[in-house]
């Protein structure tokens, strides 16, 4: 077809420039009917066969297409083929944002998974032992305050990089095909987008699980013998923080006395900086019985009832949340999927407590009990040295301590909250006591046998 011919089919069908690399066999009128026809015999050309419609397919009489359907034909084609592209992504973007919603409640609460990856290999590229222990040598007996400082916020830097570690080591050993992703050969830009879609979903957890315990936190405290007046609501968190009896005792720390009418109104005055206290962190609400004793900090310390139902209710409660699809926007509602039949707990294979999830919970009733309505906007506390301080407590003890078996002590304590019945499906206990009590006899069979040869 001349360039003339193909510009008059143009005008005449309306088609876009991506249009005119389809069939002119299939879209176009008969070539002999532009070529020797008249413009008033080709309309009418045109006319009878539009008149016909009902006794031609498209197929066969390929002028009675209008411009409208082939325009819509088009418009199909397109549809069908970015609804393929798109079922293709979905299913492995959906699948890896699940995967990620284990990210903030079980490994790192403040952490993107990029940074984790990049503390691995920075490690990497050093040179030396980096997983060695920082000690401060001979800190007792620096008279020198700026020294003292100074090796503290080396101490700091190092235990830092540490839990970063340690996050990424959980990341390799807890979500599935994790590890398999960062060796192989993909695109960095690939890779990139595989890190966002996890904390994506991690994100998403975590904003759930704000707007779960905002929720259950109000209804836990308005069940008490003595519940605040007036009763906490469930959909905000205005009304409670220190200006509420009730939330102000939980988040007072324990050095200081909240039954005691004129420090109760120092503090909601701010005539008392609980900032200041040097068991800032110590609040009540995580201690047993909400009670903690200033001379012996450990004792009772994160073995609080509210705390213990804060875990219960993201982990093993039945779950509304396993998935959402939603702004990322906690006050906010979110779509949600009716309950199923696993919790969190059995999503992520947890079978027993650890302290990072043990840290979550605590940030998360921490942040319920206080009064700012949005995530990321409480400058009157610092959540990430919260999270970063009862991580420490349990991760950093040294090995054979009587700390780490003070440790050992408290995870069993709460195993037997969480997990109080034994899964004999999938415990591994019966296995090693049957090997452990094989090979005992075995060895006891065989010292017989050889003292009976060498006494024959």
């Amino acid at each position: 077809m001349s360039r003339n011919r193909r510009d008059v089919a143009k005008k005449h069908r309306g088609l876009s420039v991506s249009e005119r690399s389809l069939s002119p066999d299939r879209y176009y009128p008969a070539r002999h009917s532009i070529e020797t026809h008249s413009a008033h015999h080709r309309s009418s050309h045109l006319n009878r066969h539009e008149n016909s419609t009902s006794s031609f397919s498209p197929s066969s009489s390929p002028i009675r297409a209008s411009s409208s359907d082939i325009d819509n034909n088009i418009r199909v084609k397109r549809k069908i083929e970015l609804t393929e592209l798109t079922q293709e992504k979905e299913p492995r973007e959906k699948a890896n944002r699940n995967l990620g919603r284990r990210i903030r409640r079980t490994i790192a609460l403040f952490s993107t998974v990029q940074t984790l990856v990049k503390e691995s290999d920075r490690r990497a590229m050093e040179k030396g032992d980096e997983n060695g222990r920082f000690k401060l040598e001979d800190d007792e007996d620096t008279s020198d305050d700026n020294q003292r400082e100074k090796l503290w916020r080396e101490r700091e830097l190092k235990r830092t990089h540490d839990r970063l570690l340690t996050g990424y080591n959980l990341l390799c050993e807890t979500v599935p095909g994790f590890r398999k992703m960062i060796q192989s050969d993909v695109e960095a830009a690939e890779l990139t987008k595989y890190y966002s879609e996890l904390d994506l979903g991690a994100n998403g957890a975590r904003v759930n699980d704000v707007n779960n315990i905002r929720g259950k936190v109000a209804e836990w405290l308005n069940c008490r013998r003595v519940p605040p007046r007036p009763p906490l609501k469930g959909n905000t968190r205005v009304g409670r923080g220190f200006r509420n009896p009730a939330t102000g005792r939980l988040l007072c720390p324990i050095d200081l006395d909240w039954d005691n009418a004129q420090t109760r109104a120092d503090i909601q005055q701010r005539k008392v900086s609980i900032k200041r206290s040097q068991f800032f962190f110590c609040i009540r609400g995580l201690y047993l019985n909400e009670v903690g004793d200033p001379n012996d900090m450990e004792k009772g310390f994160l073995k609080g009832d509210l705390l213990v139902k804060t875990f219960r209710a993201i982990f093993t409660a039945g779950s509304p949340n396993d998935e959402i699809g939603g702004d990322l926007d906690e006050e906010r509602p979110t779509k949600r999927r009716k309950s199923t039949c696993k919790n969190n707990a059995q999503l992520i294979n947890m079978t027993a407590v650890t302290p990072r999830a043990i840290a979550y919970a605590a940030v998360m009733l921490r942040f319920a009990l206080s009064e700012v309505e949005k995530w990321g906007m409480d400058h009157s506390f610092n959540y990430e040295a919260f999270w970063n301080a009862i991580v420490d407590y349990f991760e950093e003890v040294e090995p054979g301590s009587d700390e780490e078996d003070q440790i050992r002590k408290l995870l069993d304590w709460w195993n037997q909250k969480i997990f109080p019945g034994d899964n004999v499906s999938t415990s591994s206990k019966p296995l090693r006591d049957f090997k452990s009590v094989l090979t005992a006899q075995r060895a006891a069979k065989a010292a017989a046998r050889l003292q009976q040869a060498q006494a024959s």
